[in-house]
């Protein structure tokens, strides 16, 4: 659990309230995502899923949600 708080924490530090930018595909290759996009309130971190069929990604923008058992 330690891991996850620790991204969470990573991923409020990067994002900023300006907007962040974030790529943005559905692709079979994950490195074929080039198209970036403006994440919008109340979006502010990015994502990245994998589909499990053949190496596919989704990437985007999402919402943070608090992990109510992270420590402070």
């Amino acid at each position: 659990m330690g891991y996850v708080c620790n991204l969470f924490v990573l991923s409020l530090t990067i994002s900023t309230v300006g907007g962040i930018k974030c790529y943005s595909c559905v692709a079979e290759d994950p490195l074929s995502c080039l198209e970036t996009m403006e994440c919008l309130i109340p979006m502010d971190r990015c994502f990245a899923v994998s589909t499990g069929l053949g190496g596919g990604v989704i990437k985007g923008c999402q919402v943070s949600v608090p992990y109510p058992f992270c420590p402070l």
